[in-house]
């Protein structure tokens, strides 16, 4: 068997634990360390039925991103950076980052309202300003009638 050579900059690779056995590759990520907690913030899954990210959402509450990823058919770390970012899961979520998302789904829900009360306050405005254009229209119809001579009178006035 040949022996591996390595170079200062590339050194031979050991995949061999000091106990002989293989070393377990840790894939990890920046945003999502192995050992980052997953916290669930709906409860049932936010996919399309019948999609392959529906199919991969297996997570359950307290387990780690290294469990969910090691699951067979479970997340890829980019379907855990898609969840996270559309608030399905939270990842070592702390009191402070909870209260965060708590006021962030406030505002969201107080701007919605805010919305759709201006939508209705638009339509009782428009509905107000049709009616008082009906309303003119009506008086000056009243008007118009009321300048106009009865039949029979205006005969009468030059005899």
């Amino acid at each position: 068997m040949a022996e591996e050579k390595g170079t200062r900059s590339n050194p031979p690779k050991d995949n061999k634990a000091e106990d002989g056995e293989k070393k377990m590759k840790q894939r990890g990520s920046p945003l999502f360390p192995s050992e980052g907690v997953i916290t669930l913030r709906v409860d049932t899954n936010p996919k399309r039925k019948g999609s392959k990210s529906y199919d991969r959402f297996k997570y359950r509450n307290g387990m780690t991103v290294a469990q969910a990823i090691a699951q067979e058919g479970g997340p890829t770390y980019a379907d855990l950076k898609w969840d996270s970012e559309h608030g399905f899961i939270a990842v070592n979520e702390t009191p402070e980052m909870k209260a965060a998302y708590e006021a962030e789904q406030k505002a969201k829900s107080e701007k919605k309202a805010a919305k759709e009360a201006a939508k209705a306050e638009k339509a009782k405005l428009a509905a107000a300003k049709k009616e008082a254009a009906a309303a003119d229209k009506k008086a000056k119809a009243d008007a118009a009638a009321a300048k106009k001579p009865k039949e029979g009178e205006g005969s009468r006035a030059s005899a």
